[in-house]
């Protein structure tokens, strides 16, 4: 008995081949088998479905942001790129404004320096640029910015050298005021502020708050005209002969970053 339980399937499955291949009436019955199994395909064929469309969303998102990087790295460049250009433009302006400045004559010989560094002290200020003997510069020779008098040579060596900021106590500086040509004597002030007097001028003399005092070109050893500084404060104490007249320097050494070194001067 079980053996005819096994044949007995096999025998239909085989008479049902032989009726399908010489005969054409079972056509409509498959098809309609066919038809009613659609949905059950359909219903068997959604988790692949879902799966491949998984995948394709992970790979789209991987892409997407392997793009975002690369266009995040892109736009980094191109903001160093122009942060580069911008410093270049803001240099090249202020190299065109210190010689171009009308208070640089044509008969000296200029030599542009760049500003290493600034050491302000209360007793000593000096400013180390990047020029020295070997550029031909020499010890005395007088320092411009594009404003007005910075100081002069003080120490040299081969590749660089020091300047004596108008402002340093040792310093000194003939001048006059820009409106009346009252002359006096410039010496910076033993402070942390850079600050200039005004040395030997007598009281009774016109000098007002925001006056301007320039070299006056006594001694020969700056050019007549250079602004120098603002006066900010004028005091007559009763036990002095002289007035207390402060100044404010024109040019401010925090914010330079070339200098213009005149030729030489008559005092050298």
């Amino acid at each position: 008995m079980g053996i005819v339980r096994i044949f007995i399937p096999i025998l239909i499955s085989i008479s049902l081949i032989f009726v399908d291949s010489r005969f054409s009436f079972l056509d409509s019955t498959k098809s309609y088998i066919s038809s009613m199994l659609i949905p059950v395909k359909s219903l068997v064929s959604v988790p692949n479905i879902f799966f491949e469309w998984v995948n394709e969303q992970g790979q789209e998102k991987s892409i997407l942001i392997e793009q975002n990087k690369q266009l995040t790295a892109e736009i980094v460049n191109l903001k160093i790129q122009l942060n580069e250009v911008q410093g270049l433009l803001q240099e090249n302006n202020k190299i065109n404004q210190l010689i171009n400045n009308s208070l640089f004559y044509e008969s000296q010989k200029n030599t542009l320096a760049r500003v290493l560094e600034i050491n302000s002290s209360r007793l000593k200020k000096i400013l180390n640029i990047n020029k020295g003997s070997s550029d031909n510069l020499s010890k005395g020779r007088i320092v411009y910015g594009p404003d007005g008098l910075v100081g002069e040579i003080s120490e040299i060596s081969q590749l660089d050298a020091k300047v004596r900021i108008i402002t340093d106590p040792t310093q000194f500086t003939p001048i006059k005021n820009s409106r009346n040509s009252i002359r006096g004597i410039a010496r910076g002030l033993a402070l942390e502020k850079n600050l200039l007097e005004v040395l030997y001028i007598e009281k009774g003399q016109d000098i007002r708050v925001n006056d301007i005092f320039i070299t006056s070109g006594i001694g020969e050893k700056y050019p007549v005209g250079i602004p120098v500084g603002k006066v900010v404060e004028v005091n007559n104490l009763p036990y002095e002969p002289f007035q207390i007249i402060r100044l404010q320097p024109i040019q401010n050494i925090n914010s330079l970053d070339y200098i213009l070194i005149g030729g030489q001067t008559n005092a050298n």
